[in-house]
């Protein structure tokens, strides 16, 4: 057998295995979209906390179930947007122009969003297309990955996922720090551009702006963005090496990895539409104890993370923990935790109703008084439930997440990845359309345990599934090089 090892070129830009991989990273663009990734994060941490409380201000007859219908639309665009840059990215066979154009469609939403306080009616309505233009543009600034995905060898795979991946915690944390400076702003704020006013509220945006026209010249002057790093004399050799050896792309590989992805999607959408009303029911917290204690759970989790993104990017942990390993040992905990967590009746603490702190004014804590599942359903110990999430969510989160990402575009191989990755981004993203709103539905009318038993059975299901293909959820070079052993 032929030494896939060996470059198909010798240009050290484009140099190819003769498997079709890559033998060289460009860690040059994985670094400066990994730049981009953190000013974009850093915008997102800072404009996401104002839009609810800035439309609530233009427009104080807004229901509170828009808050759920803005995640939907958001996720809508995303959707879309996913399919169709995955789309575009294969045929113009770059990622610099759909990364732009996501930077161009937040500038637009963003001057969108100024201007709504020029209004005298529908503010609510421009909200939603703010929001829906925000979503739009994440598909097309989210195709980097393929990039990724396309420009690291599979040997260096690992840590230039985790690269890119760790600007965006790094970016969200900061972010909040910049809208804690914004607030010496104030509300109404200093008269800008326009007739439009500086304040709390739109100064984010501003920032959002500022930050988008950093993005777009990094990409326009730094970024190399192209997907094939072969030159056209070498485009032929590819399909001739892939047709010698007989090996296509597992389809069965790839489904796996997409339903997981959906797996995923089912998890965060209990963890983050149903996890802070539940804790707060059965914990008796107030709405200060929640932001409190959820924020000092979030935090320790989101450590974990960025400890989990700095040992890919400085150890050789994948070679220790292959990926399919991790995912694997990912969801047991994802399942460890939903089985600690579920209301056994071996749990003796009931849940309270609702009951007045101090006097008639203070807030309400404990059940609503319209659920009639508290009265039979146990409360989970605080401490148990807090320690499970801290574990197997710190834990099991980012080793699904980070080694998915690796193992799917290590099976992809060396074909253009957009289409591929557009389809994967849109299995993590299709349940929140309608998601959030049917769970928090089935949780109103019945309580946590319904939901907790479907999470228990879509992860047993994983496990299984992963444990039954174990061995064909490998890259494409493993299969090409050992196909005996698959």
């Amino acid at each position: 057998m032929q030494d896939m090892t060996k470059p198909l070129n010798s240009s050290p830009d484009t140099e190819l295995n003769l498997d079709g991989t890559r033998a060289k990273t460009d860690w040059k663009s994985i670094y400066v979209l990994s730049i981009v990734t953190f000013l974009g994060a850093i915008q997102a941490g800072a404009v996401g906390p104002t839009v609810w409380p800035y439309m609530k201000l233009m427009d104080p007859s807004v229901p509170d179930t828009y808050s759920g219908y803005f995640r939907s639309i958001n996720s809508l665009g995303h959707v879309i947007s996913a399919v169709i840059a995955g789309y575009c990215c294969n045929r113009l066979n770059q990622t610099k122009t759909p990364m732009m154009t996501g930077k161009i469609l937040i500038i637009s939403a963003s001057l969108i969003y100024l201007t709504i306080e020029l209004l005298s009616s529908a503010r609510r309505y421009v909200f939603v297309i703010f929001e829906f233009l925000m979503g739009f543009s994440l598909g097309f600034l989210m195709i980097g990955r393929v990039y990724v995905a396309m420009a690291s060898t599979e040997k260096d795979r690992s840590r230039a996922v985790s690269v890119s991946t760790l600007a965006m915690p790094f970016g969200l944390a900061l972010g909040p720090l910049f809208q804690i400076f914004f607030t010496l702003f104030g509300y109404p704020g200093h008269e800008f551009l326009f007739g439009t006013h500086l304040n709390v509220y739109t100064s984010p945006i501003y920032l959002s702006i500022f930050s988008c026209l950093i993005g777009i010249t990094l990409l326009l002057l730094c970024f190399h963005g192209k997907l094939q790093p072969t030159k056209k004399a070498d485009d032929a050799a590819l399909p001739a090496t892939e047709n010698r050896l007989g090996v296509n792309l597992d389809k069965i590989a790839i489904s796996i990895c997409l339903l997981t992805k959906l797996m995923v999607g089912f998890v965060m959408i209990c963890m983050m539409a149903i996890g802070p009303p539940y804790t707060m029911t059965i914990f008796g917290w107030t709405s200060a104890n929640a932001v409190l204690y959820g924020s000092i759970i979030q935090g320790l989790i989101g450590t974990i993370g960025i400890g989990w993104n700095l040992i890919y990017m400085f150890t050789k942990l994948n070679h220790r923990l292959p990926e399919r390993r991790a995912i694997l040992l990912g969801f047991t905990l994802f399942l460890t935790f939903f089985l600690v967590t579920f209301p056994w009746p071996f749990y003796t603490s009931k849940i309270q109703y609702e009951s007045k702190l101090n006097n008639s004014t203070s807030e309400p804590t404990g059940c609503n008084v319209n659920y009639k599942w508290c009265a039979e359903t146990p409360s989970v110990n605080v401490w148990v439930y807090s320690i499970a999430q801290v574990l197997c969510m710190g834990f099991g989160m980012p080793l699904v997440t980070i080694n998915l990402d690796i193992l799917y575009s290590k099976i992809l191989g060396p074909i253009k990845q957009g289409t591929m990755q557009g389809i994967f981004m849109v299995c993590g993203e299709v349940l929140n359309i309608a998601g959030p709103i049917a769970m928090s539905n089935v949780y109103t009318s019945s309580g946590p345990r319904y939901i907790w038993l479907a999470e228990m059975l879509v992860l047993s299901s994983g496990v299984i599934l992963w444990v039954v293909f174990f061995r064909r959820m490998v890259s494409f070079s493993q299969k090409i090089a050992e196909p005996q052993k698959l």
